[in-house]
């Protein structure tokens, strides 16, 4: 893998990126207004929006934030549409220099991984003699910690406060076998 990208910006902001990011953004998202919008003048918006950028003139916009309650009640702040397009230009320039690095049993925001994938990943080590623990994070300071043990049993320990966690993880530090990433 090089270890420099020369010119990533000047691969986002063309008309190409741009317009293939914002086909991208809008999945899922055709009937709100602001993708509407922008996708009813797709190419004059791609064209403005590549111009900013290129002229330095392109400022993000201001976020909308609004509260959900399923399943949980949470605030979500959610930018404007032309920001999401930047964004997806962005990453599909840097993820693909970035994915290269990461190693096979890294699962978090990666595509076609998650947490299904990462306890399957976490049985097949535990089945092979490899302990594996998988630390699952459901909301901010509380998670599921589940360990699986030589013969491929879970235990899980349930729902707890980070700090519990922490005083427990520090009884067991040694037990515990990291697993095999090779």
């Amino acid at each position: 893998m090089p270890r420099r990208a020369d010119d990533l910006f000047g691969q986002i902001a063309t008309f190409r990126a741009l317009h293939a990011a914002a086909l991208e953004a809008v999945k899922g998202k055709r009937r709100k207004p602001g993708a509407a919008a922008f996708m009813a003048n797709l190419e004059k918006e791609v064209l403005r929006l590549e111009a900013e950028l290129r002229d330095g003139s392109y400022r993000p916009g201001g976020y909308t934030t609004f509260m959900v309650k399923e399943p949980k009640e949470r605030f979500i702040s959610a930018a404007p549409f032309r920001d999401r397009v930047v964004h997806h230009a962005l990453c599909a320039m840097v993820v693909p220099l970035f994915e290269r690095g990461f190693i096979d049993d890294s699962f978090a925001n990666r595509e076609g991984k998650g947490s299904h994938r990462a306890f399957a990943r976490a049985g097949r080590k535990a089945r092979h003699g490899n302990e594996a623990v998988v630390w699952v994070d459901q909301a901010p300071g509380r998670g599921r910690v589940v360990r699986r043990s030589v013969d491929g049993a879970g235990r899980g320990t349930g729902d707890e406060p980070r700090e519990r966690r922490l005083e427990r993880g520090a009884g067991r530090r040694r037990e515990l076998r990291p697993i095999d990433l090779r």
